[in-house]
């Protein structure tokens, strides 16, 4: 069993390693083309899927970095130190 799982790590990795945009673009087009869609919009599908991830990133990161002092000040004062980020329902839906 061990020996599938290392299989299976050993062909999956180099597309985990590529990162979450680039990952979901080639898996949303590859179950598209399953489901018979023209290769022209599965790709196009994909791609969207990826510069939507992408930009929903950004935001989030952007935003982090913008309120970043005061999430510090927020720590310092009330001894809370949260390490999760809840985007809320939102950038959820835009993604989906």
């Amino acid at each position: 069993m061990s020996a599938i799982i290392e299989i299976a790590n050993k062909i999956f990795q180099p597309l985990i390693d590529l990162g979450a945009a680039p990952m979901m673009t080639i898996v949303l087009t590859l179950i598209a083309l399953v489901f018979k869609v023209k290769p022209s919009r599965a790709l196009e599908g994909g791609l969207k899927l990826g510069i939507a991830i992408t930009g929903i990133g950004a935001i989030i990161d952007m935003l982090t970095n913008s309120f970043s002092q005061a999430m510090a000040d927020f720590v310092a004062r009330t001894g809370l130190s949260l390490n999760i980020t809840d985007v809320g329902w939102a950038p959820l839906a835009t993604i989906t």
